[in-house]
């Protein structure tokens, strides 16, 4: 098959963020399957996509200052002309796209080709809280930022509704995401299929011991350390951050002063103060999760799959999350991690208690959920399979 992925947002081979790895994973299981992959993104990552494989084209995104106004990418005349372009130009056979920005003017210029929508998030979830930070910048009156958040979120939910409707079949990341599409959308089961993200799980298996590991980033061997990474341009991690520095490490600093909470990610500046260390952007996240002890994830916001925490499990170290942060996951508290309604009280005391024993069993049953859930092979096969029955039925019914 010549497949067309349009990813109006992440870099799709980029593999910096849970979105873009999503996306490279779930392409490239598709070429190791013998089919060719041609991406559609913004310019913007043009300098940054040299990756042999892969054609690539671009369009130029629409800006409105420092704001990327990828909610309009289906009125972006740049976007427009180059998926007409393609189309004319090359004989695609099927046609993925990531997040609703640009899947409306898609339907209607290559209606007689299959679309499937990649459901990474419940979009206007991610917008109701994203929008609110973003539009301070723009209002100094609140009663205009409610207005404008309102008017914004309607436009999201519409232009998500429409490519629900609009796209041959859906894939998403977990069964909470399918039921809200359902319910919200009125999504038929027929349309509408689990491909989850999956985990390298092989990344996790170096010969390193944690002591050989902790002085590649002169960690103490002395103290505890617990983990919690990610992009922290993106606003639940920023909120996570700041409970860990404001609530979180405070109050464990008063009980434990052998636990340092390590944090890292893109977006992130390298500091040390009281027991928090931060190290900016890791390359080899993989080494610094085996060189930590456990992982909190205080996550109050967000949707789609954590892939930090498929990461944790991998890697074998004891999860704290949030109910919010493991949504997706189909991990039970005490049997794959230890998993709290809040960030409170009982957040640290979890804390505490985990930092001071082995748990074994749970790291082992939180690895096995990961190989037999997360593998991206077979998650490509799958993948594979479902859009050769999609182009097939397309064909007949022609």
């Amino acid at each position: 098959m010549r497949i067309l992925v349009i990813s109006a947002f992440h870099n799709a081979l980029g593999q910096d963020n849970g979105g873009s790895l999503r996306i490279y994973n779930l392409i490239e299981q598709l070429r190791l399957l013998g089919n060719e992959i041609m991406i559609l993104q913004p310019e913007v990552h043009l300098i940054k996509t040299n990756m042999p494989g892969y054609k690539t084209q671009y369009f130029r995104g629409m800006r409105f200052k420092k704001f990327n106004l990828i909610y309009f990418t289906d009125i972006n005349p740049s976007f427009i002309n180059r998926v007409r372009q393609i189309l004319n130009t090359q004989d695609i056979d099927l046609i993925q796209i990531s997040f609703p920005w640009g899947a409306v003017a898609t339907h209607f210029i290559a209606w007689q080709i299959p679309i499937v929508y990649d459901c990474h998030n419940i979009e206007s979830e991610v917008a109701s809280y994203m929008l609110e930070s973003r539009l301070k910048l723009l209002s100094r009156y609140r009663f205009l930022r409610n207005l404008k958040k309102t008017m914004l979120l309607n436009y999201v939910h519409l232009q998500e509704s429409l490519t629900c409707k609009y796209s041959d079949h859906i894939i998403s990341v977990s069964d909470h995401d399918m039921e809200i599409l359902r319910r919200r959308y009125k999504v038929t089961m027929k349309k509408i299929t689990k491909i989850p993200i999956g985990i390298n799980i092989d990344k996790f298996n170096n010969n390193a011991s944690k002591e050989q590991l902790r002085k590649r980033f002169n960690f103490s061997d002395n103290h505890k350390l617990i983990l919690f990474h990610g992009t922290f341009e993106y606003d639940p991690n920023q909120e996570a951050l700041r409970a860990i520095t404001e609530f979180i490490g405070p109050c464990v600093a008063g009980v434990d002063k052998n636990i340092r909470f390590v944090l890292a990610g893109k977006g992130l500046l390298p500091f040390r103060k009281d027991n928090i260390i931060s190290l900016g952007c890791v390359e080899e996240i993989s080494h610094l999760i085996k060189a930590c002890d456990l992982a909190i994830v205080p996550l109050r916001n967000g949707s789609g799959t954590r892939i930090k925490i498929l990461e944790y499990f991998a890697a074998k170290i004891p999860v704290i999350t949030t109910k919010k942060g493991i949504e997706g996951i189909p991990a039970k508290d005490g049997e794959h991690a230890f998993i709290l309604d809040k960030v409170d009280d009982s957040f640290i005391d979890k804390i505490l208690e985990v930092s001071n024993s082995d748990y074994p069993i749970i790291k082992e049953n939180a690895l096995q959920l990961v190989k037999e859930n997360y593998n991206w092979e077979k998650i490509g096969f799958r993948l594979n399979n479902l859009y050769s029955d999609l182009v097939r039925f397309r064909r007949l019914s022609k």
